[in-house]
């Protein structure tokens, strides 16, 4: 993906192809999660929503597939809040899809939540 410079101001609706590249968009959902998933999925590249809510996530999926024709997506069940969640999604590649991923976006929100309930083995970055 090329590279913009930081004179050229940056546009939404003009992001360069993204073909071959995978994305994880934590919180793909709904509201600024879902908004990035569909930007991505418009640029060619495969997103991969990381949701506990396998119905929201499978509604979510239904729409971007509605709105962009032959969007790449699909649902990697996913609690970015639960570090024993994350190791068994890391650890069972086959329920990911793409061999590997480009980047990912993740909504601090999970984070804070387990944090706040004490959750051990999480962190606040």
């Amino acid at each position: 993906m090329p590279a913009v410079s930081p004179s050229q101001p940056g546009n939404v609706r003009g992001l360069p192809r993204a073909d071959g590249r995978n994305f994880l968009v934590t919180g793909g959902n709904a509201g600024i999660g879902y908004f990035v998933a569909e930007q991505l999925a418009q640029t060619g590249a495969t997103v991969v929503l990381g949701s506990r809510s396998a119905a929201r996530a499978e509604a979510a999926l239904a729409s971007l597939r509605s709105r962009i024709p032959g969007a790449r997506v699909r649902h990697l069940p996913l609690d970015p809040a639960d570090l024993g969640s994350l190791k068994s999604s890391a650890e069972a590649p086959a329920a990911l899809g793409p061999a590997h991923l480009d980047a990912g976006a993740q909504r601090r929100g999970g984070a804070r939540r387990a944090a706040r309930a004490g959750r051990p083995g999480t962190a606040t970055s």
